[in-house]
């Protein structure tokens, strides 16, 4: 056995290099389209998300500018209710709730 490192060695078929030649190519122009592909699907991503994000500002905005908050009750009407206060809350005993 020799002790020599193994080394690559090309082929002189003309044939085989020609193939390896073409093979070559052809994987490059496939990743190239691969990666324009995987590209595309992200830049539309990020138009979705744009647009989605603009139409939500421009549905806030517009609601700002009506005054409405969407806390009223359906319809604009008022509730009357009564109610009955169980326990009157101050700020200490507030504080001692929070602290347990």
């Amino acid at each position: 056995m020799s002790q020599s490192a193994y080394k690559l060695q090309f082929s002189r078929n003309p044939l085989v290099q020609i193939a390896a030649v073409v093979v070559a190519v052809l994987v490059t122009v496939g990743a190239v389209f691969l990666g324009a592909i995987i590209l595309s699907f992200f830049v539309g991503l990020a138009i979705l998300a744009w647009l989605g994000l603009t139409i939500r500002l421009w549905w806030l905005r517009r609601r700002m500018r009506r005054g409405e908050t969407g806390r009223s009750a359906q319809g604009g009407e008022i509730l009357e209710v009564e109610y009955t206060v169980v326990e009157e809350r101050t700020v200490e005993s507030s504080r001692h709730r929070d602290s347990q």
